[in-house]
């Protein structure tokens, strides 16, 4: 009867220790990372960097390195890249907006397997939350945007493929 009962503890464990070391595995966005072609238009919004000028995802192309503390990703055509905190504390990033710099202050966070960064931008004199979600999807790096905007802004998914 013990040894039933230890045996039974055992796997019981090993069962917990393996949820718990999957649950805190955290995806790897590390990489170069080319956009795949845009997606039309989606019913609750556009395909971006229209109207308003957001661009979508982090543009054409771009570079992420990341460890345990940060995010950094550098842009195609941008000397300064931007960083990313991961423990939910404010990250603060200079970005050139019509010409002009200007900071950005932005939150990144773990949600399950999915990095979220909201993003307070000032557009046309008035702050508001840009959101992205990063996930990875088959390989390909995935990021839900909703910009701000009139009626609550326009959400666009973009699909990055890793670059050889």
């Amino acid at each position: 009867m013990r040894n039933r009962l230890i045996a039974m503890a055992t796997v019981l464990l090993v069962a917990v220790s393996v949820t718990l070391v999957h649950a805190q595995a955290k995806p790897d966005f590390s990489g170069k990372w080319v956009m795949d072609p845009p997606a039309p238009p989606t019913a609750t919004g556009e395909r971006g960097g229209g109207r308003g000028g957001f661009q979508p995802g982090f543009g054409s192309e771009f570079t992420v390195k990341q460890d345990a503390a940060a995010v950094t990703i550098t842009r195609a055509g941008q000397a300064t890249p931007l960083v990313y905190k991961l423990d939910g504390s404010e990250s603060k990033n200079m970005v050139t907006r019509d010409g002009q710099p200007q900071e950005q202050v932005a939150k990144a966070a773990w949600d399950g397997n999915k990095l979220v960064i909201g993003t307070v931008v000032n557009f046309q004199g008035n702050t508001a939350e840009q959101r992205r979600v990063l996930s990875l999807d088959g390989g390909n790096l995935v990021i839900d945007q909703t910009n701000p905007g009139r009626g609550g802004g326009a959400s666009i998914k973009v699909v990055y493929k890793k670059a050889n």
